[in-house]
């Protein structure tokens, strides 16, 4: 009999026992079931009862790390940012080595404008893993974001302690001092990585580089010949070496022009500077120039930007034929450059090709519907050719976009009252060329025209007086003293 009660007991204990796990379980899978449904409802974007859901599910067991976590993104997507951050602090407590509770407790400080914050996260993350050169980067990147550059610059100086020069460091300290305009230190980092790597040519490009665009010619032609004694055949220092010699040097640039595997853009580089003397007036270099130009565009024939640097040389030259030619090869290889575009149509009004204007300011219109330009020179064409009303329709156009362009706006307006006139409304031109006047007072040629539409609307003595002052102010023709003379058109 004792031995049937103390199976009995032992029974009705395990009966017990189960029944209790199994309770366990079954609370276990309630769980797992209500965090599923909340998962779904934050999937579905409906976070208002994804955080009800979660809410409800930590009210039965707060000792979820996860649940905490979904809770804080969801009311993150609320942007309700304090309640979000309460809710990852309580994530990292229960699971404090969980890195991505405390990669998104760093966006949310950084959501609530707490830099400082954000970068004492990583700082932490630093120590627990210091081989991690990611969490230093990120470290340093909220320090910047918090002004703080002298902390940053410390940071990845304990990087670079760990893990040796690298361009990566070397850049963005270079960049913070630049930022903070120390010039000195700025140059620094730049030289401690050519000294590292000496045999690397590209490391002494960014220090002549930057050089260059500190002014610091010296020290940049000296690193230009660093980088010759490690690579003779290096055609950007020979370039930029040679570049400045306009004279006596024009057979070494030619070489280098001529070379194909030579860069597009640092032989446009040294093209700037002749465009920039012929567009000034001064002529002295410019058969070199155009020498270097028409090279160009000989050994990258099919590079757009070859063909629009020849086309400015040949423009400004005074070649306004040539130039056409080379502004329509340029956008036959590429229509997506406005500047293009607009010298082009200047060329096509210099030679008073009206309809090839017209024709080209309507092709660009197609590309570029908001330059206000583009109207205004199809209403120059239009004017030109007799088709007044489709210059009023034109400049009607371009009136609405042209913004704070107050010399567009005056050559708008000029241009509507040349229309107006020509279709005889002068009351409407009157309005126009006043409007014009308003912007520049000084313009003769249209005071000169408001003296014309004044004297058609039978103001003959007011339209005399603006002849003269139109005189007084330059203008000078043969037509214009005889209106005044003869007081009348």
């Amino acid at each position: 009999m004792r031995i049937v009660g103390i199976l009995s007991i032992l029974i009705l204990a395990f009966s017990s026992l189960q029944a209790q796990e199994d309770a366990i379980r079954e609370a276990d899978i309630k769980l797992q079931s209500d965090f599923i449904e909340a998962n779904r409802e934050k999937l579905l974007g409906n976070y208002e009862k994804a955080a009800d859901a979660y809410k409800a599910i930590l009210k039965k067991n707060r000792e979820k790390p996860a649940v905490h976590y979904e809770l804080a993104r969801v009311l993150a997507k609320l942007e309700r940012v304090e309640e979000a951050q309460k809710a990852i602090k309580n994530a990292i407590e229960l699971d404090a080595n969980n890195v991505w509770y405390q990669f998104f407790q760093a966006e949310l400080y950084e959501l609530n404008s707490d830099d400082q914050r954000a970068a004492e996260v990583y700082a932490k993350l630093v120590k627990r893993d210091p081989d991690n050169a990611e969490y230093y980067y990120k470290q340093a990147f909220y320090l910047v974001r918090a002004r703080d550059l002298e902390k940053a610059i410390g940071v990845y100086d304990a990087l670079e302690k760990r893990v040796g020069i690298t361009e990566e460091i070397i850049r963005r300290k270079h960049t913070l001092y630049m930022g903070a305009g120390d010039m000195k230190k700025a140059a620094k980092e730049m030289q401690r990585l050519a000294d590292a790597f000496p045999k690397n040519v590209d490391y002494l490009h960014l220090l002549a580089g930057f050089y260059e665009q500190t002014s610091q010619e010296d020290k940049a032609k000296a690193t230009y010949k660093r980088i010759l004694e490690v690579d003779a055949t290096d055609a950007k220092a020979q370039l930029a070496l040679q570049g400045n010699k306009k004279s006596g040097s024009n057979n070494a640039l030619q070489d280098i022009f001529q070379k194909a595997d030579v860069g597009i853009d640092l032989k446009i580089r040294e093209l700037m500077p002749y465009i920039a003397e012929l567009a000034s007036g001064n002529r002295a270099n410019m058969a070199t120039g155009l020498a270097l130009g028409k090279t160009l565009t000989e050994v990258h024939p099919e590079e757009a930007k070859a063909a629009a640097a020849y086309g400015d040389l040949l423009y400004h030259s005074g070649d306004i034929a040539g130039a056409q030619q080379q502004y329509e090869r340029t956008l036959e290889l590429d229509d997506t450059v406005y500047a293009v575009w607009e010298q082009l149509m200047y060329v096509h009004q210099e030679q008073n090709q009206y309809k090839e204007l017209a024709k080209v300011s309507e092709n660009a219109m197609d590309i570029f519907p908001n330059q206000a330009r583009v109207y205004y020179m199809n209403a120059i064409a239009q004017n030109s050719t007799g088709d007044y009303e489709d210059a009023v329709e034109m400049l009607e156009e371009g009136q609405l976009m042209v913004g704070k362009d107050m010399p567009l706006h005056f050559d708008i307006y000029t241009q509507l009252g040349a229309a107006y006139y020509g279709l005889e409304k002068y009351e409407a031109a009157k309005e126009a060329v006043e409007e014009a006047l308003k912007i520049n007072t000084q313009a003769y040629p249209i005071i000169e025209k408001y003296g014309d539409i004044l004297f058609q609307l039978g103001q003959s003595d007011e339209a005399v007086a603006q002849w003269k002052r139109a005189k007084k102010l330059g203008a000078s023709s043969e037509a214009l003293e005889r209106k005044i003379a003869d007081k009348k058109l």
